[in-house]
């Protein structure tokens, strides 16, 4: 039942945020889940070995975000920013190896339509990453666009955390 790990884990990413500065929950806990989860499917994929991997130093860096102070956005950039930058394409990669992993396993178990909406999940949520650096970049040059540019991506990586939790649910339905 790893799949259902990785639903948690993505469960746990979905909802963890700030309340000052200290990330409840925090979001280590669903890498811990996602460790888990993939330790039980490495013997389907390799991409689930890659995706631990990832997870792990998703894990590590993510005890440097347990408590993030507040600042102003004119702020320097620091430590914290560039961990955040370092997690972000973490996160690209592990995303990546998750989905190109599910398309693996569900190709060898002639899952097709599972097969593709696995690898529908992944060009969404890069779409959703465009748009969350698009959205940065934005902000400063046009802050009212920006701002509005930002609140439609949280809204659609909200959605798209969304599927994929129900793409680990029909995985583990499917597959295992």
């Amino acid at each position: 039942m790893g799949f259902q790990y990785l639903f948690w884990g993505f469960l746990f990413r979905l909802i963890s945020f700030p309340v000052y500065g200290f990330n409840i929950p925090p979001a280590f806990i669903s890498y811990i889940l996602f460790i888990i989860g993939l330790n039980r499917l490495i013997e389907y994929s390799d991409r689930f070995a890659t995706s631990r991997t990832l997870s792990i130093i998703l894990l590590v860096l993510s005890i440097f975000e347990i408590y993030t102070p507040s600042k102003d956005i004119s702020s320097t950039f620091d430590l914290l920013n560039l961990i955040n930058i370092a997690s972000g394409i973490v996160n690209l990669m592990l995303i990546y190896q998750l989905c190109k992993g599910v398309a693996e396993v569900a190709l060898s178990r002639d899952e097709h339509q599972l097969m593709e909406t696995a690898i529908l999940r992944w060009k969404l949520y890069i779409w959703g990453f465009v748009g969350f650096i698009a959205s940065f970049f934005l902000v400063f040059a046009a802050p009212i666009l920006g701002g509005l540019l930002v609140i439609a991506t949280m809204i659609y990586v909200f959605i798209i955390h969304c599927l994929l939790m129900g793409l680990m649910r029909k995985a583990s339905r499917l597959i295992q």
